[in-house]
C-alpha cells in the first residue's frame, strides 16, 4: 500500500481546506494509507471533520507564553523548535509521494522532505499577490524550490502564467482548474433562512487575463444579482453594499454615488444602517494610514457623514484584528474585518498563516454589539466594540 503525506497550514478554513477534505478522502478509499500533516490544529479537531482511516501529524506546537520567567520562556522556545525538527526528520524517508497543498510555507516544507515523488499546488495570482516572497526572501529561492517537485499544479492558466512571469519557469507547471464550486463553500454552513450580503473587491478582478466587464459579470453570476451595488431590509434594518467598480482601487461612479443618496434617504429613525465597501477611508481604521485605496474618498465621505447612524465595514488591508485601530469613530462607526485568508500586521507583513479571522454582529433594540473572531482557535479577540444609539444620538463604548 503507497503512503501519502498531505502537508497544509490549516485543518478547516476555505476552499482549499474542501480540497484537503476531498482528495484525502478519495484517496483513502483507493486504498492509499493517507496522513494529513498541519502547521496548526489537533487531534480532537481533526477526527470531528475526517475520517479515522486518515492519520494525522502536526507539524508546529503552538508556544506556551511565559513572560514573567524568561528561562521558562526560552525553555519553551527550544521545546517547540525540537520537537518541530523531530517532526520534519521523522516524517522525511516515510512516504512515497508528499503533496504540498499550498505554495509558500507547505512548498518550502515538503520541499527538503525525502520522498519518492513530490507534488505541490499554487492558488494564487502571483502577479497581483505575490506573497510568498516574505517565504522564500526572493523569487530565485522559490523558483530552485519548484524545481524539486516532480509537478507543480497550478489552478488555472493565468496562474501558471503569472508564476513564470513573477519567478521563472521552473518546467514542471501544469494546470488543473479548481474542482471547488464557490457556492458550495459558501452555502454549506449558512443556516436556513438567512440572508448572505456580498460585497465586491479587488480581488474578483483577478484571473484569467479577462476585461473589467467580464470580471463584473462573472462575479454577478456566482452570486446570482444583477447589480453589482445592492441594498436589503432584514428585519427592519438597512443593509448597502458598495461596489468599486475599479480593477484596484474604490472609484464609486456618478450613478452609485446618485443612487446611494436616494438608498439613504429611506432610512427614516436612529436604528443603525450598515454600510460595506471593500475598500476603507484613508487614515481611519488599521491598515488605511497609508493613503485611501478609494479614489474619490471625501466626496463618498461627506456623503455618508450626515448619517451618524452608519456603521461601515471594509476589508482590502487583511490588517490584524488585535489591533485597537480595527474600530474608528468620526461621525460615523467604521471598522475593519480583516482576512480569513492571510492576515498582515503592523510591518505589512504576513502573521503567521494559521490566523482567520473576522467579526460577529449582535443587533439589539438600543445597540450593536461587534465581537472580533479568530475562527481556527475559536475565541473571541479583545473586548467588543458596543455602540448604543437612542433618538439619533449614537454613543461608542468599550
Amino acid at each position: 500500500m503507497k503512503k501519502i503525506l498531505i502537508v497544509n497550514d490549516l485543518i478547516v478554513g476555505g476552499g482549499v481546506e474542501v480540497i484537503l477534505y476531498q482528495l484525502a478522502t478519495y484517496l483513502s478509499k483507493q486504498n492509499y494509507e493517507v496522513t494529513i500533516a498541519t502547521f496548526r490544529g489537533d487531534k480532537k479537531e481533526f477526527y470531528t471533520r475526517f475520517s479515522k482511516n486518515i492519520k494525522y501529524v502536526l507539524l508546529e506546537l503552538p508556544i506556551k507564553k511565559n513572560r514573567t520567567h524568561s528561562i521558562f520562556w526560552d525553555a519553551e522556545k527550544v521545546r517547540c523548535k525540537l520537537y518541530y525538527y523531530c517532526t520534519k526528520l521523522r516524517l522525511s524517508h516515510k512516504y512515497d509521494i508528499c503533496i504540498a497543498l499550498k505554495e509558500g510555507y507547505c512548498m518550502k516544507y515538503v520541499e527538503k522532505l525525502r520522498t519518492k515523488q513530490k507534488y505541490a499546488w499554487i492558488h494564487t495570482d502571483y502577479t497581483y499577490a505575490y506573497w510568498t516572497q516574505w517565504v522564500y526572501g526572493n523569487n530565485a529561492n522559490e523558483l530552485v524550490s519548484m524545481k524539486k517537485f516532480d509537478k507543480v499544479i497550478c489552478v488555472s492558466q493565468a496562474v501558471a502564467d503569472s508564476v513564470k512571469k513573477v519567478i521563472g519557469d521552473p518546467g514542471n507547471l501544469t494546470v488543473c482548474y479548481n474542482p471547488i464550486n464557490f457556492k458550495e463553500i459558501l452555502y454549506k454552513e449558512i443556516p436556513d433562512g438567512a440572508d448572505t450580503i456580498i460585497a465586491m473587491g479587488n480581488h474578483e478582478y483577478y484571473f484569467e487575463n479577462l476585461s473589467k466587464k467580464q470580471y463584473e459579470y462573472r462575479f454577478l453570476k456566482e452570486i446570482g444579482r444583477n447589480t453589482l451595488y445592492y441594498d436589503k431590509w432584514i428585519k427592519g434594518y438597512h443593509f448597502i453594499a458598495l461596489a468599486p467598480e475599479h480593477q484596484e482601487s474604490a472609484m464609486i461612479s456618478e450613478n452609485q454615488i446618485t443612487w446611494l443618496k436616494e438608498k439613504l434617504k429611506e432610512s427614516k429613525d436612529s436604528r443603525p444602517i450598515f454600510v460595506f465597501l471593500h475598500q476603507p477611508f484613508k487614515d481611519t481604521v488599521f491598515g488605511s494610514e497609508n493613503g485611501s485605496d478609494i479614489e474619490n474618498n471625501d466626496e463618498l465621505y461627506d456623503i455618508l457623514k450626515s448619517y451618524p447612524q452608519i456603521i461601515f465595514f471594509s476589508g482590502h488591508s487583511h490588517y490584524d484584528l488585535e489591533s485597537e485601530k480595527t474600530f474608528f469613530k468620526r461621525e460615523f462607526n467604521m471598522i475593519n474585518t480583516s482576512s480569513i485568508y492571510y492576515v498582515m500586521n503592523y510591518e505589512d507583513t504576513n502573521e503567521p498563516i494559521y490566523k482567520t479571522q473576522g467579526l460577529v454582529a449582535e443587533i439589539y433594540k438600543s445597540k450593536v454589539v461587534i465581537r472580533r473572531r479568530e475562527f481556527i482557535t475559536k475565541e473571541w479577540i479583545g473586548e467588543p466594540y458596543i455602540i448604543k444609539y437612542k433618538n439619533d444620538t449614537y454613543k461608542s463604548v468599550r
